[in-house]
């Protein structure tokens, strides 16, 4: 019989309650462990959703944006304000891609990734100090 043998055997013989707390922590252990990969694969299928949600508007968007800008200066060739046209509304679509960037940069996650995993070991923390 090794030391580390002869050392489990010894906490756990004075203290019957030991192993039922480590019995608790194991499966404690084995709860958490699940909740974690169930939220990280909700979180995975999230993003990727999201994903290719503002890939595809990115796209949709630009080509729209491409013949609208075509529009507006076609309409305006044959006028005096076509150098107007040639130059404000690139600017005006610099500008407002900024403002949208910003918004974009600014926004975040109404949720923490992982919040669940992170409320629940919090708890058992505080049970375990409880029962030490």
């Amino acid at each position: 019989m090794n030391l580390m043998q002869l050392g489990w055997r010894a906490l756990t013989d004075d203290r019957p309650y030991v192993k039922g707390l480590i019995g608790d922590l194991a499966g404690m252990s084995k709860l958490h462990i699940e909740l974690f990969i169930a939220e990280a694969n909700v979180e995975k299928a999230r993003l990727k959703h999201k994903l290719l949600l503002m890939i595809a508007a990115g796209i949709t968007i630009s080509i729209a944006v491409v013949f609208f800008l075509l529009a507006v200066m076609v309409s305006a060739w044959d006028t005096p304000y076509r150098m107007h046209a040639l130059f404000g509304v690139p600017l005006i679509m610099l500008i407002i891609g900024s403002i949208l960037y910003a918004l974009a940069s600014a926004s975040g996650s109404t949720n923490a990734p992982f919040e669940r995993t992170k409320s629940e070991l919090k708890k058992d923390a505080e049970w375990v100090m409880e029962l030490l």
